[in-house]
């Protein structure tokens, strides 16, 4: 890991309203060919989508504004969260066990017995 990697790669959030702008104009290119191909489709299934995409852009904005006035309270991030350690057990208080050569697996197999310890260890040998 170089110098590169600590370097933050360039914000790509200017090219998200043109690829918005295209996606919503071929949704709305779609509806109109199924409206104007003779389809079963009145008002009633209109109105129930056009309620259903102001709903769905009320959510997002709504979360978006939430995001930002926490940012604004707390500011950017300045670490990781810290944490206290590897748990002692999970939330239905069993003993958590993990195996130290479960840090680098790809896969893991979680194994629960029958005094209610649960043990985590490497599924198999990395290749």
């Amino acid at each position: 890991m170089g110098a590169r990697s600590a370097r933050r790669r360039p914000s790509a959030g200017w090219l998200r309203w043109p690829v918005g702008l295209v996606v919503w104009s071929a949704f709305g290119f779609a509806w109109w060919l199924v409206i104007h191909r003779n389809a079963q489709v009145g008002t009633p299934v209109l109105f129930g989508l056009a309620a259903v995409a102001l709903l769905v852009l009320s959510i997002t904005l709504l979360w978006v504004r939430r995001n930002r006035r926490i940012y604004r309270a707390k500011g950017p991030r300045r670490q990781v969260a810290v944490t206290t350690g590897q748990p002692l057990s999970d939330r239905l208080g069993r003993q958590l066990v993990i195996e130290p050569s479960t840090g680098p697996a790809s896969e893991v197999v979680l194994r629960v017995t029958k005094d209610g310890r649960k043990t985590y260890e490497p599924a198999g040998v990395d290749l």
